[in-house]
């Protein structure tokens, strides 16, 4: 059974989360939503809140399930039982912000299934290439 766990803050949850959550739900047998507590940052919204609504928005997915976390990411993906997490990649407007330098983005290259960031490179499991990309170990 593959277990997946998409973790994150998700405060707000956005339209951009829950396109993640329904095109990984469709690669995992299982998928776990960690909405993180991290109690160095003050939220917008309680961990109470954001779990619960990603359970309202997510209640017509099935194999999904939300939880919420403290700690590191490794250890509630172990916990879990997990053999995958979950990150959406941002597109490369992000190499234009004040905080990147230009040029150290996130690009990704569709045609070999790869990923780069200041040369540092990660695997993609792509389902259909033009549209869905997950990282994973």
């Amino acid at each position: 059974m593959s277990i997946a766990v998409y973790p994150g803050s998700f405060d707000p949850v956005t339209l951009g989360h829950i396109d993640v959550i329904r095109r990984a739900s469709k690669l995992f047998d299982h998928l776990i939503i960690g909405v993180l507590n991290n109690r160095a940052k003050t939220p917008l919204f309680s961990v109470e809140e954001r779990v619960k609504m990603l359970k309202e928005v997510t209640k017509d997915i099935p194999n999904v399930e939300v939880k919420s976390f403290a700690g590191l990411t490794v250890d509630f993906a172990k916990e879990c039982g997990a053999n995958a997490v979950v990150r959406g990649l941002r597109t490369i407007y992000r190499s234009r912000s004040p905080r990147i330098p230009r040029g150290r983005g996130l690009r990704v290259s569709l045609s070999n299934g790869t990923a780069t960031r200041n040369r540092r490179h990660v695997h993609v499991i792509m389902q259909n290439k033009k549209q869905d990309c997950f990282i994973s170990d």
